[in-house]
């Protein structure tokens, strides 16, 4: 996790001017959905380098990755962003159904999406990376406005529930900023993996967790 944390740190900066938000849109015959994968509150889509290459290499051509804005005020505000990225990807391909990843955070923004604002039902099915589904009390330590409300069973978050999606959960003990790790899971029921010594920022580096 330390490695992992240090690498994605020095990469964070280089976010402001180089973003992997790339749309293979140039094969409308490709039988794969198309995947947005949201990035955590605070770290930019450029982290997001080493799953997009890990899905590049295995198929999937169109592929958008999404920054969150660190100064939105509600999660609610983000998921209207995500809708546009969506009605954008799915306006350019004959299917309208996409694959949302999320890490973090991310995956808070991508579950409201998917739960109030996709009247279009174009979310196939949701996976997280590391979110902390029922909050966490690490939130008070965050240096962002909508961050800092996310605390252990903020009441925001019980408009996640129940699931209108197929959602995949992956998630780890050793995740240091998911305090308690009952967090880490939703309350309702969905596919739940959980990955042994696999902490936060390691979750976008691993090969397991992309498998």
């Amino acid at each position: 996790e330390v490695c992992a944390h240090a690498l994605l740190t020095t990469l964070n900066p280089i976010g402001r001017f180089y973003s992997p938000s790339y749309r293979g849109l140039h094969s409308p015959d490709d039988s794969r959905l198309p995947i947005i994968i949201v990035a955590d509150l605070g770290w930019r889509s450029i982290n997001l380098w080493f799953l997009r290459t890990y899905l590049l290499q295995r198929g999937w051509e169109h592929i958008v990755c999404v920054d969150l804005d660190r100064n939105a005020r509600s999660i609610a505000a983000l998921a209207e962003e995500l809708q546009q990225e969506v009605k954008a990807t799915t306006s350019h391909l004959p299917s309208h159904r996409v694959v949302l990843i999320g890490h973090g955070v991310g995956g808070l923004v991508a579950a409201w999406f998917s739960q109030h604002l996709d009247t279009d039902q174009a979310t196939q099915r949701l996976i997280t990376l590391g979110t902390a589904w029922r909050g966490s009390k690490t939130a008070i330590f965050s240096r962002s406005h909508l961050g800092s409300k996310l605390l252990h069973r903020a009441p925001v978050l019980d408009d996640l529930e129940p699931s209108v999606v197929n959602r995949c959960c992956i998630w780890s003990k050793d995740d240091p900023t998911i305090v308690p790790e009952s967090s880490a899971t939703p309350s309702f029921h969905c596919q739940c993996i959980e990955l042994e010594a696999a902490a936060h920022m390691e979750l976008l580096v691993s090969g397991r967790a992309f498998r």
